[in-house]
């Protein structure tokens, strides 16, 4: 069982699959180091190349997805993101 989050990144993404796998590892390398729970959201913005899908290919438990059609804008991702973050 994984540990309620003490911290929830979010990461708003929009058509980022040439470097999201990436970023969300170097993420998950970074936030490890700090040795306190943590999620980390990714919230693809209405993205059309595939983005979800590599998110989703990164098997991660601390990793979550939040996906949607249409292009919101950063703002609004970010708005869902903290809607659903478990951090403390």
């Amino acid at each position: 069982m994984i540990a309620s989050p003490l911290l929830s990144l979010i990461v708003p993404a929009y058509n980022a699959a040439d470097f999201i796998d990436g970023s969300v590892n170097t993420i998950l390398d970074t936030l490890t180091a700090l040795e306190q729970p943590f999620e980390v959201l990714v919230v693809c913005d209405g993205s059309t190349d595939g983005t979800a899908d590599c998110v989703r290919g990164i098997l991660d438990p601390r990793v979550r997805i939040l996906s949607y059609r249409q292009n919101r804008g950063k703002g609004y991702a970010i708005c869902l993101g903290v809607a659903n973050a478990n951090g403390r």
